[in-house]
C-alpha cells in the first residue's frame, strides 16, 4: 500500500486496503467488499481514481496522474469478526 502513501505524520495513518467498485449484474448496484481485514474501526473514504493505481508497480507522489479526491468517506465502520459489515456511500 506504500504506493498510495509513502507515509504520514501522526495522527494520520497509512491505507490498509483498496477494493474495487463493482456493478451487481441483477441489481445493477455498486457494491465493494474487503477481505481480511481484522476486527477494529475503521475509516473508509471512496475516490474515482483508483483505476490509476497499478498493484504491480509502486507510484509517487511526482507521478503524472489524476489527483487523488476522496468524495465520501466514513468514519468509526466497526468490523466485526465473523460478521458482515455494510457501509453505504451516497451516489452522486
Amino acid at each position: 500500500m506504500s504506493d498510495f502513501c509513502p507515509s504520514v505524520n501522526a495522527p494520520n495513518v497509512l491505507p490498509l486496503a483498496s477494493a474495487k467498485v463493482n456493478v451487481e449484474l441483477n441489481s445493477g448496484l455498486h457494491e465493494y467488499e474487503f477481505g481480511f481485514v481484522n476486527p477494529a474501526r475503521y475509516s473508509l473514504g471512496y475516490t474515482c481514481v483508483a483505476q490509476h493505481d497499478d498493484p504491480d508497480s509502486a507510484h509517487n507522489a511526482d507521478d503524472n496522474i489524476a489527483t487523488f479526491k476522496i468524495f465520501a468517506d466514513a468514519q468509526n465502520v466497526l468490523v466485526t469478526a465473523d460478521q458482515d459489515s455494510v457501509q453505504n456511500f451516497p451516489v452522486n
